[in-house]
C-alpha cells in the first residue's frame, strides 16, 4: 500500500464526515490545479485540502485557495503529485492569514500501526509548534518511529510482524510501545 496522500477519487461518507467536521455545513467539492496563474487580485479563500492515503486514513489539511474574477475556485500551489484537482472545503470561519493548524487525521480503517502514524503526526505538529525548542534527540527517534511505521504499512505488515528496526522484536513490542506512550 502507498501512503503518499492523494486527492480522494470520490466524495466517500468518511470524507464527508471529516469535512463536517473541520468546516461544518460547507460542501466540499473538486476544484482544478492552476499553478500557471498569478495570485495577484485573486480572493484568498481559507479551507480544507481533503487528502486519502491509499485504504488507510484520510486527513485535511488547512489550506487557502483563490477564487477569480470570474468566481471559479482554484488551487495555485504546485503539486509534487502532479495532482489537476484537489477536493477542497471552504472554511469561513478561519483566517488566510490564521496561524499553522495541524492536520486533522482520520483512519479509514481499525489498524494500530495507522493508529501510530496518526499520533505520530500529531506528536510531530505539537513539538515543531511548542514554545520551548524541542530535543533534537527526541525528533530523530521520532522521524525515526515515523519511518517504521510508514514503512511497514507499506508493507502490509501488523503489529505482530517483526519491527523494521532489526530489534527482533515484535513492532507490538518494540516501537509500537513506544509509540502507544505517546497518545495523547
Amino acid at each position: 500500500m502507498n501512503l503518499q496522500s492523494t486527492t480522494p477519487a470520490a466524495i466517500s461518507p468518511p470524507v464527508r464526515k471529516l469535512c463536517r467536521e473541520v468546516a461544518g455545513n460547507a460542501e466540499p467539492r473538486f476544484i482544478p490545479v492552476r499553478g500557471d496563474i498569478d495570485d495577484a487580485g485573486l480572493a484568498a479563500v481559507p479551507g480544507w485540502a481533503i487528502w486519502q492515503c491509499g485504504d488507510a486514513l484520510i486527513e485535511a489539511e488547512f489550506h487557502v485557495a483563490r477564487r477569480t474574477a470570474d468566481g471559479e475556485l482554484v488551487d495555485i500551489a504546485s503539486r509534487p503529485g502532479g495532482e489537476e484537482t484537489i477536493l477542497f472545503v471552504e472554511d469561513p470561519r478561519r483566517s488566510a492569514g490564521a496561524p499553522e493548524v495541524d492536520r486533522e487525521r482520520r483512519a479509514l480503517r481499525r489498524d494500530p500501526l495507522v493508529e501510530d502514524f496518526i499520533t505520530l503526526g500529531r506528536k510531530q505538529f505539537l513539538m515543531l509548534h511548542a514554545e520551548q525548542p524541542a530535543d533534537p534527540s527526541l525528533m530523530r527517534r521520532l522521524a525515526v518511529a515515523q519511518l517504521i511505521v510508514k514503512n511497514m504499512l507499506e508493507r502490509g505488515l501488523g503489529g505482530d510482524d517483526a519491527c523494521l528496526c532489526n530489534s527482533g522484536k515484535r513492532y507490538k513490542n518494540c516501537h509500537g510501545k513506544a509509540v502507544r506512550s505517546l497518545r495523547v
